[in-house]
């Protein structure tokens, strides 16, 4: 991301919104691997199959199939739609999720009024953010496409249709053993696990390696709180954890089965160039790097500020803003400039700006704006963006409340430069 908005790990929950609510696990104890030896093969060059642990895990598998409602019901939910309420890295929202035959849209509110839409899956990946859309660039679809066959595989059923190694095991949970799949398959990264609760067979832990902000990690994804729904068990409590870190919590009300319209899925067109809307910017807390003179010792700083965001553990949540506190015609000279390049991040905000050298932590209230939209290379739009919004406050007979900002929603070293979108903002009385 540049940094991404989470939006594609939001759509975690899909297939049967098995996401979430992590267990602590304590991992075998196994003795240490002789990292010379190499296994043993037979004639074909393939590595021989542990028979007792692919029946074991056979006969996992089937168990919790079962418990899940069976194979062919399994098979038949193609289709579903839900709501649900939750925390997104500290931050209240409420989504409708829909589902379709491997593709899942969300529908989100977020505390702050702002909408936002994302759809994942093979054929189509995008977002929406208010009125900018955002395809998904082709390393993002990358790490999508493997976290959806991990998520797929929490079916259950697909993992009856070959291509998949499974290795039956137990996983200790507070001194207590818990059967557990662990999963792999040509082409994925690393390897899963399913972690399956001893007395009623439905998974609740799932495992796998996955991608985020450019950071390869864990994703710990369990479930709780069961229930029948579209005639399978299906999970309505979650909790994702990546790297170990809180990520979201999401309380599912229920799920719906049923013919969901495909025209959902389909990327809308991108804002047009010009467009103006009044709207009230939400509150965030912002990580910000001062810069003292010239506009083009931004790109440098871009990079200084993403270590700084990381250093403190910080998850960025939206694009970055640049606030143009002091500029022409308020001072005479580029030298004179001040400009604070900024990014939502998840943490708390203080109760007041907080300097660490150069970088700066502050909470950022609602605002009222006026915005204005354009396409384009940020370094050539910025300029000319900014003189027709504030014609444009001119003509609406607005007054302006506080310094130019500028939202670059796209990462110009993902996105070609003719589909950059920016939005000049004007806070306004």
């Amino acid at each position: 991301m540049y940094p991404r908005v989470v939006r594609y790990v939001l759509l975690m929950a899909a297939s049967l919104a098995l996401v979430a609510c992590e267990t602590k696990v304590k991992p075998q104890s196994e003795p240490p691997a002789d990292k010379g030896a190499k296994p043993p093969v037979d004639k074909s060059g393939q590595p021989p199959v542990d028979m007792a642990a692919s029946a074991k895990a056979a006969e996992i598998l089937d168990t919790a199939i079962a418990a899940y409602g069976g194979l062919e019901n399994l098979k038949k939910v193609e289709a579903w739609t839900a709501s649900s309420t939750g925390v997104y890295m500290g931050m209240p929202f409420e989504a409708t999720s829909t589902y379709h035959k491997g593709e899942i849209r969300m529908d989100i509110t977020m505390h702050d009024g702002e909408h936002k839409a994302m759809v994942q899956g093979e054929r189509n990946c995008w977002t929406r953010t208010g009125l900018v859309v955002t395809s998904c660039p082709e390393q993002e679809r990358r790490a999508n496409r493997e976290l959806s066959t991990y998520e797929q595989a929490m079916q259950l059923w697909p993992l009856k249709e070959g291509g998949w190694k499974l290795v039956g095991s137990e996983t200790s949970i507070d001194d207590k053993p818990y059967p557990s799949l662990t999963i792999s398959k040509p082409g994925l990264d690393g390897e899963g696990k399913l972690v399956f609760h001893p007395e009623t067979n439905l998974i609740v832990q799932a495992v796998f390696p996955g991608e985020m902000h450019g950071r390869k990690n864990t994703f710990s994804v369990g479930l709780s709180h069961y229930h029948k729904d579209c005639g399978i068990m299906m999970a309505r409590e979650t909790k994702t954890t990546f790297g170990g870190l809180e990520f979201i919590d999401e309380n599912f009300a229920g799920f719906h089965c049923g013919p969901v319209d495909p025209n959902l899925f389909i990327e809308p067109l991108q804002v047009a160039s010009g467009t103006t809307q009044e709207k009230t910017a939400g509150a965030s807390t912002l990580a910000c790097r001062v810069v003292k003179g010239e506009y083009t010792q931004i790109g440098a700083v871009m990079p200084e500020l993403m270590n700084f965001v990381g250093k403190k553990r910080f998850t960025p949540v939206g694009s970055p803003i640049m606030v143009y506190v002091k500029a022409s015609p308020e001072v005479k000279t580029p030298a004179e400039y001040v400009t604070e390049v900024c990014i939502p991040v998840s943490a708390k905000p203080p109760d007041k700006p907080l300097m660490e050298g150069d970088f700066m932590i502050k909470g950022m209230a609602p605002i009222k704006v006026l915005a204005m939209y354009g396409i384009g290379d940020y370094s050539k739009k910025s300029g000319e963006l900014a003189g027709l919004l504030m014609e444009e406050l001119a003509k609406r007979k607005l007054k302006a409340a506080g310094a130019l900002r500028q939202v670059t929603h796209h990462n110009p070293n993902l996105i070609p430069v003719e589909k950059l979108v920016s939005e000049m903002q004007v806070p306004i009385k």
